[in-house]
């Protein structure tokens, strides 16, 4: 029952043929119901592949593709990294977690360099970030010192361990969607605090901020009359592209991000869905600092993701949970 920076916490312990090995223990706070966060699980595996990059040129994840096959549990786990191909600009990696020798989660990750000094295409000048007119900005309404704090679901293990804020401007643009011609979509956006005060924004832990949202079908009973019961929505496929490092600066909140997200199909089988998300810097922690005069434009995203997830009953994840509290 650890702060987030904690739970975060793999250790090497061998070689084992093609493949280096990490461990760890899931931590039993950072869960939805009785199952670990997929973002957090997904967490773990970077958090393992990070330090087994630490001493090459290529340091830094660029972009993860995960494929959860079975439900995870809170219980010692194993990575198994093996490196596919080197290269002078990138290391392609795969990455298994394994649970009670069962392969639970595989993962593609991509690493490189964001330090990186030499473009491969010298002629591009090309680029959507500040300060082009075209780049996108954060996209809240309130700033951190001003937006109204939400209630976190106590079926959230976290929710001793952080704090977010609602957008009710977004809530009211949900409400008005009429599409026409392409558009329509529900969005959801919100800051959101790590409250532990030795906490810090890692790298790895955008894993897990990527996965923090409230779900498309969850936005639509909100609305709409869908009889959407107590449901759990566990990822089947989760793809991060990392944008930017974590600023180091004093301008930036440290354990404090914008979050933001949006949905535009919901289907059967099984209610799969789509969602598209982002991880933005914050100038400040929540109900903190004052707010200045441009302060979006000095936001910058750290990561952009997309998943597929499912809608089934809650009672799924409880007995999901029971079943791995009866093999331990």
């Amino acid at each position: 029952m650890a702060p987030l920076w904690k739970a975060i916490s793999v250790q090497y312990v061998r070689d084992d043929a093609d493949a280096k090995v990490y461990q760890g223990v899931v931590d039993s706070d950072w869960t939805i119901g009785s199952v670990p966060n997929g973002g957090y699980v997904l967490a773990l595996i970077l958090q393992a592949c990070i330090e087994h990059q630490s001493s090459t040129s290529h340091r830094d994840p660029i972009h993860v593709t995960a494929h959860y096959l079975r439900t995870t549990s809170k219980t010692a786990f194993e990575v198994r990294i093996k490196a596919l191909k080197t290269g002078k600009g990138f290391t392609n990696l795969t990455a298994e977690l394994v649970q009670e020798d069962q392969l639970k989660v595989v993962t593609h990750i991509i690493f490189g360099s964001f330090a990186s000094t030499e473009p491969a295409h010298a002629k591009l000048k090309a680029a959507l970030s500040p300060p082009s007119r075209f780049a996108r900005k954060v996209p809240l309404y309130r700033h951190p010192s001003n937006a109204p704090p939400m209630p976190m679901r106590k079926a959230w293990g976290f929710h001793r361990h952080s704090r977010w804020t609602e957008e009710p401007e977004v809530h009211t643009a949900n409400q008005a969607m009429n599409a026409e011609v392409g558009g329509g979509g529900l969005e959801w956006g919100s800051w959101f605090e790590l409250t532990d005060k030795d906490e810090r924004i890692t790298t790895a832990s955008l894993a897990f901020l990527v996965d923090m949202f409230v779900n498309t079908p969850m936005i639509l009973s909100k609305i709409s009359d869908v009889g959407l019961p107590i449901s759990w929505f566990p990822t089947m496929t989760l793809a991060i592209e990392f944008k930017h490092p974590i600023p180091q600066s004093e301008a930036f909140a440290k354990r404090t991000v914008g979050l933001y997200s949006s949905g535009k199909y919901l289907n059967d089988p099984s209610g799969h869905h789509d969602i598209y998300a982002e991880v933005w810097t914050a100038p400040c922690n929540i109900g903190e600092g004052q707010e200045q005069a441009g302060w979006r434009d000095n936001q910058r995203c750290l990561a952009v993701a997309t998943q597929m997830a499912l809608v089934v009953p809650f009672e799924v994840n409880t007995k999901s949970g029971e079943k791995s509290a009866a093999r331990l």
